[in-house]
């Protein structure tokens, strides 16, 4: 088996939420790793940097754009493994196709070109998303026993409904459909849930923070959605990457979520740890009231996403990760409260 230190890797995005730790943990067990960003100047690179500055691995940072065809060549050219992280995740845009399923879907496809380009690289670990796997939570009805798992695909998502869900089943399924016409590198997808857990650079932008920041902001002060998700800890996510990127007896799909769970539940818990800093009131609106007012909070929430999500389960099973990757999920409650007091530390830093 080869030494980390003759192995070179490429992180797409490498100053994202998960890229981040993937990058940290590389360079810990000393892996070479080349991690593009869209500047190199950029604070969040700047902080990468320092902290694996004295980490065994190598780092080398450049610059490359998801959209432009050929970025990823120079890169990519003596890399073995190929992690593809960098995908926008956001819910408030203006144009679904231009901010979410044209970068989504164009950043894979410019990605997979250049791994098509060089013998030398033999896997591909792409980040997908439950989202690929399960649109509204509703479709659960529709699945067997009512619960998803990786042989599971979102087929209610669209450019109008649930956007960002659909730019990960375009992405997923092009790299699935590429992978299929060659017998050269393979590739595994990792689909995590909501991802929760400290930032590792210090960044508090992804759409995890804000979430967690209404606990912090008041939003939930009048009540909250019975909206219900799967939480998983970033480092549990960054870890999965990592471990099927060097084993090829790892195959397919990979579901990452450590338990399904609900805004209310997720809340009660927040403000035991934190009483005087989350301000959360634990009364379900109705449904109803969502249903109306949605529209004016987020694009996201529309009727018919109210409709089909707000008062459902979620539930997916991790059974294939325990069983496979050995994962041992740490808690989401504990994870969440990890999340809350960096951000409560970095405003008292201002």
């Amino acid at each position: 088996m080869e030494k980390p230190q003759s192995i070179k890797v490429l992180v797409t995005g490498a100053t994202g939420y998960i890229a981040s730790w993937i990058v940290k943990y590389l360079l810990e067990e000393g892996y070479n790793v080349i991690g593009t960003v869209r500047d190199k100047s950029d604070k969040n690179t700047l902080k990468l940097r320092a902290l694996t500055s004295n980490l065994p691995g190598s780092l080398s940072i450049v610059e490359a754009n998801l959209l432009k065809e050929g970025s990823f060549d120079e890169a990519i050219k003596d890399c073995s493994v190929v992690f593809h992280t960098a995908s926008p995740f956001k819910t408030k845009f203006k144009n679904a196709d231009e901010e979410l399923l044209k970068p989504a879907l164009i950043g894979t496809q410019n990605i997979l070109s250049a791994v098509n380009k060089y013998d030398n690289i033999k896997r591909v670990v792409h980040t997908s998303s439950c989202a690929a796997i399960l649109g509204d939570n509703k479709d659960l009805f529709n699945y067997p026993n009512q619960i998803a798992d990786e042989s599971c695909w979102n087929v209610t998502s669209s450019e109008k409904h649930n956007p960002y869900s659909f730019s990960k089943v375009l992405a997923e399924q092009y790299g699935w459909r590429l992978h299929g016409e060659q017998s050269r590198w393979s590739l595994v997808t990792i689909n995590p849930s909501l991802v929760i857990g400290p930032s590792c650079i210090d960044r508090f932008e992804s759409e995890s923070f804000q979430m967690m920041k209404q606990y912090l902001s008041g939003a939930f002060l009048f009540g909250v959605p019975d909206y219900s998700v799967g939480l998983v800890d970033v480092r549990d996510v960054a870890k999965a990457h990592i471990k099927v990127a060097f084993s090829l007896e790892h195959q397919g799909r990979y579901i990452i979520s450590a338990t399904n769970t609900n805004l209310s539940a997720l809340g009660r818990a927040l403000k035991l740890a934190f009483p005087s800093e989350v301000k959360f009131i634990n009364f379900k609106v109705p449904r109803i009231v969502i249903a109306l007012i949605g529209r004016f909070i987020s694009k996201v929430m529309t009727y018919r996403f109210v409709m089909n999500n707000i008062g459902y389960p979620w539930k997916t099973s991790n059974q294939k990760s325990i069983r496979e990757l050995g994962i041992q999920y740490r808690e989401a409650e504990r994870s969440a409260q990890e999340m809350i007091q960096q951000v409560i530390d970095s405003r008292k830093k201002r």
